[in-house]
């Protein structure tokens, strides 16, 4: 998942710029999202 790795740089970056609380927001979003993405039954390959 490429873009899972691009955002992961964008949650690096917020961290090294004093914004933990918006990385650890983005870090929960993503594990979520991926979550559901590899659970759902029925979802397609991209």
């Amino acid at each position: 998942m490429q873009n899972r790795k691009d955002l992961k740089i964008t949650t690096n970056w917020l961290r090294e710029n004093n914004k933990k609380k918006e990385a650890d927001e983005a870090d929960q979003f993503l594990d979520s999202v991926e979550f559901s993405f590899f659970v759902s039954p029925n979802h397609t390959a991209k």
